[in-house]
């Protein structure tokens, strides 16, 4: 991720979706010039990626001066960042220094990129 300023593009897939199973290897290759992929540079958080002659834009997330509501935290937690799930829904990231374990905190400042339902309670 660091390195797309200097024309690079990290690309990484594996067989099954669980990949903590250790079902399968992870494949990860780094692209660039060599293997005829372009990483071209058009804003502080914008890119042209090229191969052949097919270019696709993005437009990466200004995720800087994301910071939770004070209410959020508990005397024990200190945030560690913003980050997205693969449905991109954004939580933060919360690190609890009493009980040494990270979680997340649903993100409420932006509006959720998906429809949530409340669960149907299945005990009586």
């Amino acid at each position: 991720m660091l390195d797309r300023d200097e024309g690079k593009v990290h690309f990484a897939y594996y067989e099954d979706l669980a990949e903590w199973h250790d079902e399968g290897p992870v494949t990860h290759v780094v692209l660039g010039d060599m293997q005829g992929v372009g990483v071209e540079k058009l804003g502080p958080l914008s890119y042209r990626v090229s191969y052949g002659r097919k270019s696709v834009e993005f437009d990466l997330n200004d995720l800087s001066e994301v910071q939770p509501p004070a209410a959020a935290l508990g005397p024990d937690e200190a945030f560690m960042g913003p980050i997205f799930d693969e449905s991109a829904i954004r939580f933060f990231l919360i690190f609890n220094r009493k009980l040494k374990i990270f979680h997340y905190i649903l993100d409420e400042t932006v509006e959720v990129a998906d429809q949530l339902q409340p669960a149907t309670s299945t005990t009586s």
